[in-house]
């Protein structure tokens, strides 16, 4: 009689699921170019190209500036060494097409399906849009103080978007009824004392990782809404000398 055979459920291959698709919406830049790189593109060159940007952008973000390679960028995108030097002469040009790329996100004004109601939802939702694409892209915020001290010409590149990230909240704050007695002076070393301060502190937190600056921000603001809520209120108190009157609504 034939002996019966057991199967061990535990022992069957198990199917694999797919890994979400890349979000061409994603806080995240790498998955951004990502989305692009498998997205419909006209020819075959530029999906190479944008393969390529993806891949060094993933590895940017992981790794940084120093410790990247052109072998490491050719590997991840699945191309030969031979074809990465069609479209880029090494990895400072592609790091550089990258990072000047990422600048222009994070530079952008974010998107709001709605008119915010006055000035301190304006600055709150700049907080809370910058707040939210540093966490996404700790390793590309790294990768600004890297490249930057490497290539002086993307140094000023970075300083001019700086600049003229300055400049317009200096023109959009001077029309202000409640700063109509400031200088010009004054309002460009509030904002850009600001601005330092902001970055400086997220620097901490999302690249550092210091475990004590984390501690006591996640203890003041748990969640990013409230982080960028906090730093709103300093804002308001630098610029106008007083405590918030609006507060986002409950859900938001």
């Amino acid at each position: 009689m034939e002996r019966m055979k057991t199967v061990d459920k535990s022992s069957k291959r198990r199917k694999r699921s797919k890994p979400p698709a890349p979000r061409p919406d994603s806080l995240s830049f790498a998955e951004r170019l990502e989305a692009a790189a498998a997205g419909p593109l006209q020819r075959k060159g530029q999906r190479t190209r944008a393969r390529l940007k993806a891949a060094a952008a993933r590895l940017l973000e992981n790794g940084g500036y120093r410790d990247l390679r052109v072998t490491d960028i050719n590997e991840r995108a699945n191309v030969s060494n031979a074809l990465f030097y069609i479209y880029f002469t090494n990895k400072e040009k592609i790091t550089h097409e990258v990072m000047t790329e990422f600048l222009d996100m994070l530079f952008a004004p974010p998107a709001a399906d709605t008119v915010p109601s006055g000035v301190e939802e304006t600055i709150y939702r700049a907080n809370l849009a910058y707040v939210r694409l540093f966490a996404a892209n700790p390793g590309l915020m790294r990768c600004l103080l890297q490249f930057g001290d490497e290539i002086p010409e993307f140094e000023k590149l970075w300083r001019e978007r700086n600049a003229q990230w300055l400049e317009r909240g200096v023109k959009r704050m001077s029309r202000e009824p409640e700063l109509v007695g400031r200088s010009a002076a004054e309002i460009w070393t509030s904002i850009g004392a600001m601005g330092m301060m902001l970055d400086g502190v997220l620097r901490l937190v999302y690249v550092e990782r210091w475990s004590r600056a984390r501690e006591n921000i996640t203890a003041v603001a748990p969640d990013e809404p409230r982080l960028a809520m906090f730093f709103t209120r300093l804002w308001v108190r630098a610029l106008f000398g007083r405590e918030m009157a609006w507060s986002p609504p409950k859900g938001r």
